[in-house]
């Protein structure tokens, strides 16, 4: 909840997604946008994650993912 509140403080997640190289999706009516797939990475690494599993694991958290909503 820490790193969240930072990232929106200083207002990071609005800044990824205007960076036109980390948006790969082609269709932007569906998908992730490239916030939310750096945030997943972000929480993971802090929380004591070691891999892109245990990001995977941690983007199944439903309770985390109330708490935390959308990034951006």
């Amino acid at each position: 909840m820490l790193v969240d509140a930072i990232c929106r403080r200083f207002d990071l997640w609005r800044k990824l997604d205007q960076i036109k190289s980390l948006d790969t999706g082609t269709r932007k009516s569906s998908g992730l946008a490239p916030s939310a797939m750096l945030a997943q990475l972000i929480f993971s690494l802090s929380s004591g994650g070691h891999s892109l599993a245990d990001a995977e694991r941690l983007g199944r958290d439903q309770v985390l993912m109330e708490l935390l909503g959308p990034a951006s």
